[in-house]
């Protein structure tokens, strides 16, 4: 390659894509905790006066019976707003295979009333309001485990259960809710990334097993009318788990259908935005896991982990949140012919829906600056022009979950006949375990925009980039209309990390934030992020993705909120949207 702008942007792009990978890796931790303000990224849709939506009563006949039952009204409160929620006993009419938008948005609730903060080391906060709707729901009995009395590690898990009598046409007696802490994981968030080289993804089949083989079991063996209610085959279990909490769910409901399906009972499962733990290998010829419902917003991330490439899926059917209505009669199929979804997947939101996901969090919210934060964000595809020199924006074809989808596996994809990183690359690699102590870190409380100094990072970049400047040079790779882009597979990315980590050693401010880092302080933080380092640059064939992603990384976290999620179940549904009929 020439000297000049060739070069010279080759090095911009290097400089930044490596300043990136340095503070990204905090996303994942910023999506468990959704507290970033996402101001100035990208939406769906421009607000205009001809799409906004606002408070404006619109009277309609409230629906007051479902299936023959009551509708019950309740409310909850979470971060000082109290959020309104319906219930019925008609949920337990339907055959459970069949997807219920009113079952899910009340599930969506239940698992939004699991993720309170402690107050003061006050860890009762935390599942009050989950205990006040079953109550006002009706249930009783209701348990928690220890685990959500006490602040959570890296191998626990929560819940609360809780039993309620009903009168169904399906023969059901007794309603068994169990609900997964969804929030507030603290160091618990860690165990998502213990994978294992074989099996369901380790940490979190471990987190099922607690819930239907220890807790579920404490809560039975003194309710000897409820166990003979199971034995006869006239209970329901009602399921529910939100991101982590519903990667639990999905397992513990998959645990729940080979214990008790088999004698009658019903499992309704419904998790929403969990992450895929399962494998079709530990499915049980004869089970219908059809009857779990894993509701996906197909622009958030946290569902596309653990990699489908490394063989990982969900139990049951997906429903993707923009695609409408669902078909349980006639389920999309894999290849395999096995059903895995209830609809297809839809890559973004038509304006209509948009405008009445604006007016439910207007509704929910009341301030609507804050809504601007909950509504569904698109990313912004970024990439260096090569003639400035400047980051800018690209024109891209690509929707969100498809770049999404893309991205994440990637880095198991097979390039020039070998694997990046499959499941035993992952573990033997040290990357498991490194991925485990930087959440164990990011999630202890640390602020994590101490790293977020991009000129700092920029500078060392460019310094490395002196040192490997000719390596780097057989690793660029020009793209079309004069897009230039690097790919690192090969020996550059041992190179990069090489040069690079010493550099940051040598940063004072960053030692220091490091001091607490798990097992070793600073001295250990380096060392993982050496490792995390080189399996990232290595599996990037298109240094753009990287700056895509890092740079979305804030406004893809406002995908995986809750009350995003809530207004886009509530407006598919008929109970809380006027425009809609059942």
């Amino acid at each position: 390659m020439q000297n000049g702008k060739g070069e010279n942007g080759m090095k911009k792009i290097v400089s930044l894509a490596l300043s990136f990978v340095i503070v990204s890796f905090a996303f994942v931790g910023l999506t468990s905790c959704g507290k970033e303000d996402p101001s100035g990224a990208a939406t769906y849709a421009v607000t205009t006066p001809e799409t906004a939506a606002t408070t404006e009563e619109v009277l309609y006949e409230i629906p007051v019976v479902y299936r023959g039952h009551d509708i019950l009204a309740g409310t909850y409160e979470v971060d000082g707003t109290v959020f309104p929620f319906k219930y019925s006993d008609g949920f337990f009419e339907v055959d459970p295979k069949e997807y219920q938008t009113h079952m899910a948005t009340t599930s969506l609730s239940l698992s939004h009333s699991a993720t309170k903060e402690p107050r003061r080391g006050d860890y009762s906060v935390c599942y009050a309001e989950t205990v006040s709707m079953l109550e006002q729901i009706g249930f009783e009995h209701i348990y928690v485990s220890d685990s959500y009395k006490v602040k959570p590690t890296v191998d626990s898990v929560a819940c609360v259960i809780a039993e309620r009598s009903v009168e169904s046409g399906r023969g059901t007696e007794k309603v068994i809710a169990i609900v997964l802490r969804s929030g507030s994981y603290y160091a618990e968030w860690a165990s998502n990334f213990l994978l294992g080289t074989e099996g369901e993804s380790a940490g979190i089949a471990a987190a099922a097993d607690k819930i239907v083989e220890n807790y579920l079991q404490d809560f039975l063996k003194d309710k000897e009318e409820l166990r003979a209610a199971i034995e006869r085959g006239k209970a329901a279990f009602w399921v529910q788990g939100y991101s982590r909490g519903g990667g639990i769910a999905n397992l513990a409901a998959k645990r729940l259908v080979d214990l008790y399906q088999p004698s009658g009972n019903d499992v309704y499962a419904y998790t929403v935005d969990g992450q895929m733990g399962g494998v079709k290998d530990a499915q049980i010829t004869g089970r219908d896991y059809t009857v779990i419902h894993n509701v996906v917003n197909p622009a958030d991330v946290v569902p596309y982990l653990a990699p489908a490439s490394m063989g990982f899926k969900r139990y049951g059917l997906d429903h993707y949140l923009f695609s409408g209505n669902a078909n349980t009669e006639d389920p999309v199929r894999d290849e395999d012919g096995d059903p895995v979804s209830d609809n297809k997947r839809l890559v973004t939101m038509g304006e209509k829906r948009l405008t009445l996901v604006r007016k439910h969090l207007v509704w929910m919210l009341g301030d609507v600056p804050a809504v601007e934060r909950y509504m569904p964000h698109a990313i912004t595809f970024k990439g260096i022009n090569l003639f400035t020199k400047e980051l800018t924006d690209i024109k891209s074809k690509t929707k969100t979950a498809t770049f999404l989808e893309r991205f994440i596996n990637a880095f198991t994809e097979t390039v020039d006949g070998e694997v990046i990183t499959d499941r035993e690359t992952f573990v033997e690699s040290g990357l498991e375990a490194v991925l485990g102590r930087m959440m164990v870190f990011i999630t202890s409380g640390v602020d994590v925009t101490g790293l977020l100094d991009l000129e700092l990072f920029q500078a060392i970049g460019s310094a490395v980039l002196e040192e490997c400047r000719d390596a780097l040079t057989q690793s660029a790779v020009w793209g079309v209309n004069g897009k230039m882009t690097v790919n690192l597979h090969g020996e550059i990315a041992g190179t990069l990390t090489d040069a690079l980590i010493p550099c940051l050693r040598e940063v004072g401010s960053l030692r220091s934030f490091l001091t607490d880092y798990p097992d070793g302080g600073a001295d250990r933080a380096f060392d993982d992020l050496s490792i995390l380092l080189y399996r990232v640059l290595y599996a990037i064939s298109d240094v753009d993705d990287l700056v895509t992603f890092a740079l979305n990384a804030v406004s893809l976290a406002s995908n995986h909120e809750y009350v995003s999620n809530l207004a886009i179940l509530r407006s598919y549904d008929s109970w809380f949207e006027p425009t809609i009929t059942d």
